[in-house]
């Protein structure tokens, strides 16, 4: 498992939390089939029509409106590629659906169009359709990726790629910002310090002012950890003024990196280790805040965990650890004037079988997930660590991870854990779903407050869709089950939580 970037002292003890009774808190719908050559992606909240459960198929994006009366699916919508036009990214912002197409005949040079899709009576209407005005240079193949995205409210959509190498010369960007509903479009040229080839994209985000964040790594060309760098860009398309904030500490080495733009700030937090080679530990994080004109820092700090951190969470707390192996960064939130990151240890191993009579080995992956630590970036020693235990053999399935949500005064943690576990310490691993049951943790800015399970009988053999993201309204957050075969629609109130 590779790290990636993201676009989201003291211990308080995992015993003694009230444990409540809060089964009546899930409401399970009818079942409802989807086929099994569809992906299922998430269920999303819309502005105005009902909530949407996105699908895939490799030529098509599915989207089912649902009825939250009945919990099933109102109708059936489709969009779907052909011979000459393939969708190859999406993504919902309120009621819009944004589409980045690609155009091609015959296998010949491609175009892009951005188009948009509204959610009018569950229906959808094309609203906007426009060719991206990429040039593309003549016998030159672009093959650097393409980053599509929209702000938040779909003020603004952004389609962002760096141009293609060119010997002695700069790296640069090719940015096309449109503005919505009226689609007026404006393109940029940013030129970057680095050679055509020592830099790399890592990911891209615009917010409802249109500012534009973006993350990138330089230093590529060589692969040396210590020449290696992690950059974010703020790109103002008002002042066209471009600043770049260097991340890098001395004796530091940036790892996982999440980006989080708000109306106020942009909140950057990357994981690091002190020694290059070991990119794969991580021994604290630094945290970065850049004002709202995107011009300056106005916050940053470098954080150590602490001996008590890293044992607990690596499990195991009678040696020595300065690390943390196989952390990753998944979401970052306010609540109460407290900035928290919410992080969970996954990684990747075999075991392997050597038969003794023809001496052949066989191995099997296994996919762990243990603990999550949900760091108080404010006040480090109110940090916490949930004991959480999962495998799960050759492929991670829907039902591993965890989802967190912000209940405004509370952070909600969700994962699927053991039956019989009392307690988040996790002394029995949730490694057979038929054993599983949904464990929810409440986190203030003080630390874990409340946890319980959720009677596995009451989901009768359905489970908790961890991979699959739902999303909060109000007090309700709105989440996915299946029993392998068919879907439910779950709604858990978190005020009785």
């Amino acid at each position: 498992m590779h790290k990636v970037l993201s676009f989201c002292i003291g211990i308080i003890p995992m015993v003694g939390f009230a444990q409540i009774d809060s089964v009546s808190a899930l409401t399970l719908f009818d079942s409802f089939e989807v086929p099994r050559t569809e992906k299922v992606e998430y269920i999303i909240q819309t502005s105005t029509a009902s909530p949407m459960m996105f699908s895939t198929e490799p030529d098509a994006i599915i989207i089912r409106p649902i009825d939250l009366n009945t919990g099933l699916p109102i109708r059936v919508l489709t969009l779907r590629s052909n011979a000459t036009k393939k969708i190859k990214q999406h993504t919902l912002r309120g009621d819009s659906l944004f589409c980045l197409v690609r155009s091609s005949e015959n296998n010949q040079s491609a175009t892009y169009e951005s188009v948009v899709y509204s959610l009018r009576k569950d229906a959808l209407v094309e609203a906007y359709r426009k060719e991206i005005g990429f040039e593309e240079q003549e016998g030159k193949r672009n093959i650097q990726p393409i980053f599509f995205t929209a702000s938040a409210k779909g003020k603004y959509a952004l389609v962002c790629r760096q141009q293609p190498f060119k010997s002695e010369q700069k790296a640069a960007l090719d940015i096309e910002i449109t503005a919505h509903p009226v689609g007026k479009a404006q393109r940029f040229t940013l030129p970057l310090p680095f050679e055509s080839d020592d830099i790399e994209l890592l990911g891209v985000s615009i917010d409802d002012r249109g500012i534009i964040s973006i993350g990138a790594k330089a230093g590529v060309k060589l692969n040396s950890p210590f020449l290696r760098k992690y950059l974010v860009y703020s790109f103002n398309p008002l002042t066209k003024e471009l600043h770049e904030f260097d991340l890098s500490v001395d004796k530091i080495f940036m790892q996982d990196m999440l980006l989080k733009p708000g109306i106020d700030n942009l909140q950057i937090v990357s994981l690091y280790s002190t020694d290059p080679f070991k990119q794969a530990e991580s021994m604290g994080y630094t945290y970065v805040q850049v004002d709202s004109s995107g011009s300056d820092i106005s916050e940053k700090m470098v954080h150590r965990f602490s001996p008590e951190i890293t044992a607990q969470i690596n499990g195991d707390e009678t040696r020595e650890l300065d690390a943390i192996d196989g952390l990753f960064l998944d979401y970052l939130y306010t609540i109460n004037g407290h900035t928290i990151a919410v992080l969970d240890r996954r990684y990747q191993d075999q075991v392997c079988t050597t038969d003794p009579r023809t001496g052949i080995m066989t191995c099997t992956d296994q996919f762990h997930f243990d603990g999550i630590l949900v760091e108080n970036l404010t006040e480090p020693t109110r940090s916490a660590v949930i004991e959480r235990r999962q495998t799960d053999y050759n492929l991670a399935g829907p039902y591993m991870g965890l989802q967190a949500y912000n209940l405004g005064d509370r952070i909600l943690v969700l994962y699927n854990d053991h039956n019989k576990n009392q307690t988040t310490n996790g002394e029995r691993i949730m490694n057979n779903p038929s054993r599983s049951a949904l464990r929810y943790v409440t986190v203030t800015e003080k630390g874990v407050s409340r946890t319980n399970l959720l009677s596995s009988s009451r989901l009768n053999s359905f489970l908790f869709m961890a991979s699959m993201e739902g999303y909060i309204h109000q007090s309700e957050v709105v989440l996915l089950f299946s029993n392998g075969k068919e879907y439910k629609i779950g709604k858990l109130d978190g005020s009785q939580l």
